[in-house]
């Protein structure tokens, strides 16, 4: 059974951390992305709906339901305006990335350590400290992110198993099912009050 060296720990860790941190900055700017378009595609919604009449369209389903789907409209953008607000996506994804870099650096440091065979302990251990540091200067990233970051930088570990990465696969697309239901949901809205129930 082979054993790591204190170095190849680090550069592994590190290496492992960087990967996760710039997977998590990609999955929080994709959060942003489509929460602006689910608030963007509810706008519409509500701006067109009442247009409808003026524009001398005739509406396919009774006024109630169009009331009822406008409330529902209005209400999906308050609660992912606040959300949004709340989770601050857009930068967050900004700290996980500049984490990701600085994390990067030291692991390309600690290779040209482990290449050059350096012996120093001391140079060792202020990278470890520099890690160190970064980890609690910012935020830490999600557990989908280290699965995340383990299959693509040691895919060949045993731990690794199909079922292992199906679930990642899994948990990593389930997050923006919501905004992809909204994002259906609206234009279909749109379309029942011009066209009504479809095989109805």
């Amino acid at each position: 059974m082979s054993t790591e060296s204190p170095s190849e720990h680090l550069l592994r860790q590190t290496q492992i951390t960087a990967t996760a941190r710039f997977h998590a900055s990609a999955r929080l700017k994709q959060h942003d992305s489509l929460s602006l378009w689910a608030v963007s595609f509810a706008s519409l919604a509500l701006v067109f709906v009442p247009l409808l009449q003026p524009l001398g369209i005739t509406t396919s389903i009774a006024d109630s339901w169009v009331t009822l789907g406008s409330t529902a409209a209005a209400t999906s953008i308050l609660i992912i305006s606040l959300l949004v607000g709340r989770a601050n996506y857009g930068a967050r994804s900004e700290q996980m990335y500049r984490s990701g870099v600085e994390i990067n650096a030291i692991a390309r440091k600690v290779e040209s350590y482990i290449q050059q065979a350096d012996t120093e302990p001391d140079r060792l251990a202020k990278l470890q400290d520099n890690y160190d540091a970064i980890l609690e200067k910012y935020e830490n990233h999600a557990d989908i992110d280290y699965r995340t970051a383990v299959i693509r930088k040691k895919p060949s570990r045993p731990d690794i198993t199909w079922a292992f990465k199906t679930t990642t696969f899994i948990l990593k697309h389930a997050e923006y099912l919501l905004y992809l239901v909204l994002l259906a949901a609206y234009p279909a809205f749109v379309a029942i009050v011009i066209w009504g129930v479809p095989f109805v």
